[in-house]
């Protein structure tokens, strides 16, 4: 996810409208150039960032009733981690290995944006090799695929799918893997946000009495559901918006859910979703009001009141 901010459309841009009387006179002026714009932009997120306190990454834990979970799974922990943007801007990934160390978790799930271009893939490489060791899964995001900044380009996903097996993280694209003898399934899409989802395709092969887990990058899945429903969704994609605002909330959250679903524990259409803040920056090197965020998730066998710390 990227935060794009487009030029407005307005019809007497570069043009200052002086009145007198009933007539309106346009007198041109020069218009702000892009350049400019972006030079202003970048002061302005600059200035931000020295009065704001350092960023850091925040732990946040939540508890989940999950439909379907096996009793003897009751208290499953699950270590979340989304949108890691790893780059030369973004430093906030580097603190997550030293906040989760010795961290008591089940398994570990990845839900997308890695990186930025293809520069960005031995950091990964780095990153996970100071990640504690436990079963992980993960999906692949649009910025996976699309290289920020270069319209039309593609990263080399072949490459980064082999630096995350090589951690011993399994990629899944539309697939599922059954885990505890059955009892529970591991299932992900590929980037919904290029449109390669398959939720469909992902659960096929999910035994009928399994618990399922849909990892995907963007929410957004959640609007691509066919007969069969997961027992929980885990998305990233939105940031939380990214930079938040007293009484508006996010300003941008590139998806089509509605935008209150842009963080959090949520439900929709029925089916329980977490959506992650996620860790990195991407557009703007700035999170306003939106900490980034790791989430470790303890699955309830019953009801169980969500909550954060």
């Amino acid at each position: 996810m990227a935060l794009h901010h487009p030029a407005p459309r307005d019809s007497t841009r570069g043009v200052d409208v002086e009145r007198t009387g009933e007539a309106a006179h346009p007198r041109h002026v020069p218009a702000i150039g892009a350049d400019r714009r972006l030079a202003v932009i970048r002061r302005g997120v600059a200035l931000l960032r020295r009065v704001s306190p350092p960023p850091r990454v925040h732990l946040t834990r939540y508890a989940i009733a999950v439909p379907g979970l096996a009793p003897y799974l009751d208290g499953l922990r699950v270590l979340h981690l989304s949108d890691l943007h790893l780059h030369g801007r973004s430093a906030l990934a580097e603190q997550v290995p030293a906040l989760v160390a010795g961290l008591p978790h089940d398994l570990a799930v990845y839900t997308g944006d890695y990186i930025e271009t293809d520069e960005d893939i031995p950091r990964l490489a780095t990153f996970l090799a100071r990640m504690p060791r436990a079963p992980a899964y993960a999906v692949l995001g649009n910025h996976d695929y699309r290289p920020f900044g270069r319209p039309g380009g593609r990263n080399d996903v072949r490459r980064l799918r082999a630096v995350l097996s090589a951690a011993g993280v399994q990629v899944l694209a539309n697939t599922a893997q059954v885990v505890h003898g059955g009892r529970l399934a591991i299932a992900g899409v590929d980037d919904p946000a290029t449109g390669r989802d398959d939720a469909e395709r992902a659960l096929a092969r999910v035994p009928a009495t399994a618990c399922n887990l849909l990892l995907a990058h963007s929410p957004d899945v959640a609007l691509h559901l066919g007969a069969r429903r997961p027992s929980l969704i885990l998305a990233g994609h939105t940031h939380g918006g990214q930079v938040r605002l007293p009484l508006l909330g996010p300003l941008v959250t590139h998806s089509r859910l509605p935008r209150r679903l842009a963080m959090g524990l949520h439900r929709y259409r029925g089916v329980p979703l977490f959506v992650s803040r996620g860790i990195g920056y991407s557009g703007l090197n700035l999170r306003l009001h939106c900490p980034a965020e790791v989430a470790l998730l303890t699955l309830r066998a019953t009801a169980a009141r969500a909550h954060a710390a």
